[in-house]
């Protein structure tokens, strides 16, 4: 830990002379400013491809699930067989054994289909990364400072989404961490949006395409204290946001988060897919659909039109029939 923050202090101090000397500007030379902070880096560097290829690691688009699971797999055993070589009692080997085991099993079982049916995963972290009936999977891995989801499309590697270690950024505003991922990535371009109080925020990092590559991060400290960096691949990018549309035509489907850099907004036909972003701030409250004003306005409405079944009228009561008088004998 204090190696960690040694890290974070003299990465500060770095970037300290450039904060601190930056002063507001006014008039022609502001307005110039703004028109540079816009022009986009439409070619990678060399030292954003090398960062994007380490971030990578093993990792290559278009691995099975299965090839995923053998390939981490092998790594949890080797790192098993090292330590069982540092112990000398049965017991403790023993122990290492079942530990080994849980691990491949925990890895096995958090490979999950998105086919339509409900998950855990449906309002989380990565709620805006998949779609339903689209043959999209996911698996998670944790690694010793990270998490990493992997995500499939038709059992093909396409996305890898890492939520870093919140210690190492703790008290960090996203800007901080925007200029201490550009000593590493290079400059991004940072693009901001307005949220639900009018106020302009910084709502995501994103740098140009590195080959098949390409590298965004995103803020998720409000709620889940992460940030996140997110690799995906670009010619399964470039068709996926067509490709959710026809496998939820009743849906209305517009991508999530994938497709921020191309300006499209959440799912409106899935009523949790801005859920966290409406209870951060981060994004514009949804305006009132038309069909809204066909909605029932009534519980019992509402539970008529559940069953698709139109509401029943009540039959009047019956009069009783008064009783008819006796006949006198």
């Amino acid at each position: 830990m204090t190696r960690i923050l040694g890290v974070l202090c003299a990465l500060s101090l770095a970037l300290s002379p450039a904060l601190t000397e930056a002063k507001p500007q006014k008039g022609k030379a502001a307005k110039a400013g703004k028109k540079e902070k816009k022009e986009v880096v439409k070619q990678a560097s060399e030292q954003t491809k090398k960062a994007i290829g380490e971030l990578a690691g093993r990792y290559k688009w278009g691995m099975s699930s299965q090839q995923v699971i053998d390939m981490i797999t092998a790594d949890i055993k080797k790192s098993y067989d090292e330590k069982m070589k540092k112990t000398r009692t049965p017991a403790e080997q023993d122990r290492l054994r079942t530990e080994m085991n849980a691990d491949v099993t925990k890895l096995r079982d958090s490979l999950v289909k998105f086919d339509g049916q409900k998950t855990s995963w449906d309002i989380s972290l990565v709620d805006k990364e998949f779609a339903h009936r689209n043959s999209e999977s996911m698996m998670i891995y944790w690694e010793p400072t990270q998490r990493r989801f992997l995500f499939f499309f038709e059992d093909k590697l396409w996305k890898q989404f890492i939520a870093l270690n919140a210690e190492l950024f703790e008290g960090k505003t996203f800007k901080e961490f925007a200029d201490m991922v550009a000593s590493r990535y290079g400059e991004p371009r940072r693009v901001t949006s307005t949220d639900i109080r009018g106020k302009e925020v910084l709502d995501h990092l994103e740098w140009p395409p590195a080959g098949d590559f390409l590298l965004r991060a995103v803020d998720h400290t409000n709620l889940y204290g992460n940030y996140c960096l997110v690799l995906s691949q670009k010619s399964i990018l470039d068709g996926m946001d067509k490709r959710r549309a026809d496998a939820n035509p009743d849906k209305g489907y517009k991508s999530g988060i994938d497709q921020v850099m191309k300006g499209s907004k959440s799912d409106k036909g899935d009523g949790n897919t801005d859920v966290v972003d409406q209870i951060t701030g981060k994004q514009q409250a949804k305006p009132r659909l038309a069909e809204d004003d066909d909605a029932p306005s009534t519980p019992s409405a509402a539970a008529a039109d559940s069953d698709d079944k139109p509401a029943k009228k009540k039959a009047p009561a019956k009069k009783k029939a008064k009783p008819k008088p006796k006949k006198k004998k």
